[in-house]
């Protein structure tokens, strides 16, 4: 530009240049560019530039010697880019910014090198199971094992000819249980599961040999007692599939079974009684399966016992029953009240078919004396064939007499009831059928025990008011394992009680019984029971609350983490819980007498308590150890730690030693003494 007038122009005078602005310029170049491998592809990513639009994106595996466009060339919109990419190359990404204006310089990335794929993991087929066992039906065998970890499936087969061939019940079972149809009863047969999910099979597990199947036994039937002189003859029926035959009996006066013959082979067998009568005789049978049910005969009767039953009662029920197409009841049974103040017999029996009532004969039952001896009398009569129960009913309170010819029902008596059908005809009448034997009812009542080292004491008191008809007492004792019985034996009888306000105390130590000698052993938790004798029988049993000794539980060893556990007093399994974990769920079994704890806190107060069964219940309880606190667990203790303390006469210092190996490093234990001033 130049001015003028008149005169004329002035020099010339050039502007100063024109700067674009930054919306003119291309965009800068992108920063740091990050490259990622993965199996088959690369993604390279950068941050936004800014003013940029599009990226122009390019690779190149063969060190920058030749470059190739990425899918989106110079058009790539985003911040990332994947590309296809082979593993075993090294990669480098290049990136410009680009806008209208242009583009940006580039920036490349560092070298990405080959990428390894990670190799499939190794197939882990599941365990095998831990056991198989085995039980049999009639046809069929049922095989069970313990659940396995990680399987979806069960393979199963068996062997019925010892493993030499294998047959295919099931290649995909998904319980851990499979009943086997069709198979025969007389074989052994063996089981054999594995565990399977989609990376393959356990191995084998097989069972024991599974013994062949054995039907149950039927008890004999027409179980029936003839007398002879000094013997009863026994006689029954066959069962099937029986290979012999067990007798028991119990004679008069006895207080248990005992056994008379086992496996007899035919169906009968004489008993030499030495001329006691018989109460109860019993026969089973047996095979390789093991014996059947017993069928019971009770008080065998015999011609003299049915003559005194037919005359005692007078017309009501005396008659010839030869003639008679009427059969006995198949069964009888007496209850009683158990009450001394208004004793009651209650008798159910089997209806007969074509009676048209029922005849009751009643007697006391004094033991030791012949069953021809007994006194009878007619006790009840029923004008129904449909009618099977009866009530013997006597009120002592009141003085009234029912059902009965005047006789009185005893609280301390055992008694005899005998059934027989009868029709209108006078002289039709079915043979009578007896009763078993009716306790006294005067069982020991506010029975308690005691014990101490060596023995056991039990306690007891009179039911009723009096002690004229009491001959004594018998006690059976048993002991307990595992909250499970064991046989009770005879551990003392009391012929002639003597008693402080009807009360008796017995202290038992030792006794003899089927020609075993026993001891109280003091590490053993006992059942004892106690029944009263007279002269007409024995009261039920009435059982002792349980007799037993604590065992002691202590802690010794407690280290930070670590203690154990010691049970003394006790024998067969027992479990344990704490307050606190990691212990404050039910623990066990422990089959031994100790058990290490592990895994407890440093510092922690904990009470652990042993226990009879996997419950770890109240009801359960053995026994509870005192508290115990572990020693504190600390970190980063470099050097021992001291601490001094000052009292008025005397000066105890303390110090921490370290633990830094071992099962105890990390915690430390407290160190003292005492020195005087």
């Amino acid at each position: 530009m130049r001015a003028g007038n008149e005169h004329g122009w002035s020099g010339w005078r050039n502007s100063a240049p024109n700067e674009p602005d930054e919306t003119e310029k291309p965009p800068a170049t992108p920063g740091t560019i990050t490259v990622t491998r993965a199996d088959g592809t690369l993604t390279a990513k950068w941050d936004a530039v800014a003013n940029a639009d599009k990226y122009h994106v390019t690779y190149s595996y063969d060190d920058r010697q030749s470059w190739n466009a990425a899918p989106c060339g110079v058009n790539c919109t985003g911040t990332s880019v994947t590309i296809d990419a082979k593993n075993e190359k090294s990669y480098i990404i290049g990136v410009r910014a680009g806008n209208d204006n242009g583009w940006s310089g580039w920036k490349d990335s560092a070298k990405a090198g080959p990428f390894t794929p990670e190799p499939d993991p190794t197939p882990v087929p599941p365990a095998a199971p831990a056991s198989v066992t085995a039980t049999r039906a009639d046809g069929t065998l049922t095989a069970t094992w313990p659940a396995v970890t990680g399987a979806d499936k069960y393979h199963i087969t068996y062997s019925s000819n010892n493993k030499q061939s294998w047959t295919a019940a099931s290649d995909s079972h998904t319980s851990n249980s499979i009943t086997i149809n069709n198979v025969e009863n007389a074989k052994t047969y063996y089981v054999a599961v594995r565990a399977g999910n989609d990376d393959g099979w356990s191995g084998w597990r097989d069972s024991a040999a599974i013994a062949p199947y054995v039907p149950p036994l039927n008890s004999p039937g027409n179980l029936s007692v003839t007398p002879g002189d000094g013997y009863m003859d026994i006689s029954w029926d066959a069962v099937t599939g029986a290979t012999g035959y067990d007798v028991k009996a119990k004679t008069q006066g006895d207080i248990s079974w005992h056994d008379v013959a086992s496996n007899v082979s035919g169906t009968s067998y004489r008993y030499t009684t030495s001329n006691k009568l018989i109460d109860y005789v019993a026969v089973r049978a047996r095979n390789s399966g093991g014996p059947g049910p017993w069928t019971e005969l009770s008080r065998a009767p015999d011609e003299n016992w049915l003559n005194t039953v037919q005359q005692s009662g007078g017309a009501g029920i005396a008659s010839a029953q030869g003639q008679s197409q009427l059969a006995a009841p198949a069964s009888i049974t007496v209850t009683r009240e158990n009450s001394s103040v208004d004793e009651k017999l209650y008798v159910n029996w089997a209806a007969v078919t074509g009676a048209g009532g029922y005849n009751l004969a009643c007697a006391a039952s004094p033991d030791n004396s012949p069953l021809a001896s007994w006194s009878w009398w007619h006790c009840g009569s029923v004008a129904s064939g449909s009618t099977t129960s009866f009530t013997v009913d006597n009120d002592g309170r009141s003085g009234q007499n029912n059902n009965r010819n005047a006789q009185d029902l005893g609280w301390d008596r055992a008694y005899t009831v005998a059934v027989r059908a009868v029709t209108s005809n006078a002289s039709d009448a079915s043979p009578w059928l007896l009763s078993t034997n009716a306790h006294p009812a005067t069982q020991p009542v506010n029975i308690s025990v005691s014990r101490a080292a060596g023995s056991v004491s039990v306690s007891w008191e009179l039911s009723v008011a009096g002690t004229k008809h009491t001959r004594g007492y018998e006690i059976e004792c048993a002991t307990r394992e595992n909250n499970v019985t064991g046989t009770y034996t005879r551990c003392a009888d009391v012929e002639s009680a003597t008693f402080t306000n009807r009360a008796i105390t017995v202290t038992i130590s030792s006794w003899t019984a089927g020609g075993t000698n026993y001891t109280i052993d003091d590490t053993k938790i006992y059942d004892l029971s106690v029944r009263m004798t007279n002269a007409w029988g024995e009261s039920p049993w009435n059982l002792a609350p349980l007799i037993y000794v604590k065992p002691a539980l202590t802690v010794s060893e407690v280290s930070p983490t670590t203690a154990t556990l010691t049970i003394d007093r006790h024998t067969g399994n027992w479990y344990y819980k704490a307050n606190i974990a990691p212990d404050n769920t039910c623990q066990g079994p422990v089959s031994g007498t100790s058990k290490d704890l592990t895994g407890l806190a440093g510092g922690a107060t904990y009470t652990y308590s042993a226990y009879s069964d996997s419950t770890c219940t109240a009801a359960n309880l053995l026994v509870t150890a005192a508290s115990f606190t572990t020693q504190p667990s600390v970190s980063n203790l470099t050097s021992p730690k001291k601490a001094n303390f000052s009292g008025a006469v005397n000066t105890t210092s303390s110090w921490a030693v370290a633990f830094t190996t071992g099962s105890n490093a990390g915690g430390y234990t407290l160190k003292s003494f005492t020195a005087p001033l």
